[in-house]
């Protein structure tokens, strides 16, 4: 059987109106076939922009204020250490120059003055050494 024009608008409208909400049942129209147009209109532009939707919650990590981004603590006890290092390996820096010096001044003192025995004297500083 044949259905004609009319009876199947009149299917595809009564199907579209049953699956209205009762708001839109109760409310009056002018043309049914318009506002049924109307209406999957705005339901295909509905389904598009949520099938679109981007997120509104922001993922980026938060702002780093500039006083944070730097440990000015842990630069300034760096900088400390740094300078009790070099503090420490000049004065090891200093003995070791004072020790050569002395070592050089018993030995010029041994070649060139052999007859005078002071190595009472300077047996005190080769211990130290």
């Amino acid at each position: 059987k044949k259905t004609g024009h009319l009876e199947t608008s009149l299917l595809f409208l009564s199907t579209i109106y049953l699956n209205m909400d009762r708001a839109r049942r109760a409310m009056p129209i002018g043309n049914k076939q318009c506002y049924a147009r109307h209406v999957q209109a705005n339901q295909e532009k509905h389904k598009y922009k949520m099938a679109t939707v981007k997120c509104s919650i922001d993922n980026t990590a938060p702002k780093r204020f500039s006083h944070l981004q730097k440990n000015q603590k842990k630069e300034q006890m760096m900088e400390e250490r740094y300078a009790e290092i070099e503090r420490d390996n000049r004065f090891l820096l200093e003995k070791m120059s004072h020790i050569m010096r002395v070592r050089a001044l018993l030995f010029i003192h041994i070649i060139f003055f052999p007859s005078i025995h002071c190595f009472s004297l300077f047996s005190s500083i080769i211990v130290w050494m």
